[in-house]
C-alpha cells in the first residue's frame, strides 16, 4: 500500500490560526464587519414588521366578517371563543378594532 500524505500544519503568520504550508487558509475569506451584522439585523425586522402588518390585516378582515355575517353566531360556541380570543390579541397588539356590540 502507499504512504499516506501527512499534512504539514504551522501557526500562520498571518492570521494566528493553523494553515498548510502552501498560505494562508483565510487570506481570501470576507470580513464581517459589525455594520454588516447591524444591516443583516435591520433587514431581518423590516421583513418581520411587514410579515406582522400583513397578519393583522388579515386578523382585522376576518373578525370584520364574524362581525358583519348574518348568520346566526351563537349556535357555535368553540368559533364565537375563537374570534373573541382573535380580539382579544390584536387589542394587545395594538391593533384595536372597533368594538361592535352583541345582541
Amino acid at each position: 500500500m502507499g504512504k499516506a500524505m501527512k499534512r504539514e500544519v504551522r501557526q500562520c503568520s498571518s492570521c494566528g490560526g493553523f494553515c498548510k504550508k502552501s498560505g494562508c487558509e483565510r487570506e481570501n475569506v470576507p470580513i464581517i464587519t459589525s455594520s454588516d451584522v447591524i444591516a443583516g439585523l435591520q433587514m431581518a425586522l423590516s421583513q418581520a414588521e411587514a410579515m406582522i402588518e400583513r397578519q393583522q390585516h388579515v386578523m382585522q378582515r376576518a373578525m370584520d366578517a364574524w362581525d358583519s355575517t348574518t348568520h346566526q353566531k351563537n349556535g357555535d360556541g368553540r368559533l364565537w371563543q375563537c374570534m373573541e380570543e382573535l380580539r382579544a390579541e390584536s387589542h394587545n397588539a395594538g391593533d384595536k378594532p372597533p368594538q361592535v356590540g352583541f345582541d
